[in-house]
């Protein structure tokens, strides 16, 4: 999926790229006879930053809330499961637990998370 979105953020950027460059050289050629080639350049370049780096934080900022969407979906359906659910570093401490855990055995939110599992028995 990541690799899905920074390849059509990429891919839309390069087409930007090339439009860009095709079309408005043909602007730069005419606008010549009245401004120095030079200064038309210039504003080009300064124009396609401008304009490319909107167009890419649109791009991953929808990416992040579709991310967001997506995650908060994946939330829900394992803080709704019946079954006890619980997560941990290998060394012990508490990632996550779900919602028949926590009620299983009691306990809030804050008192598992970041702790060593061997407190929430």
């Amino acid at each position: 999926m990541q690799k899905k979105i920074a390849l059509k953020i990429t891919l839309i950027y390069f087409l930007l790229g090339v439009l860009w460059i095709l079309s408005s050289d043909k602007l730069a050629i005419v606008a010549s006879h009245w401004i120095p080639l030079t200064k038309i350049q210039t504003y080009k370049g300064l124009f396609y930053i401008l304009i490319s780096g909107i167009v890419v934080y649109l791009l991953i900022h929808r990416a992040y809330f579709k991310l967001q969407k997506k995650e908060r979906e994946y939330t829900s359906l394992v803080q709704d499961q019946s079954d006890m659910i619980i997560r941990w570093k290998p060394e012990g401490v508490c990632l996550f637990a779900n919602n028949a855990y926590l009620n299983f055995f009691g306990l809030k939110e804050d008192e598992v998370l970041g702790k060593d599992i061997s407190i929430a028995y």
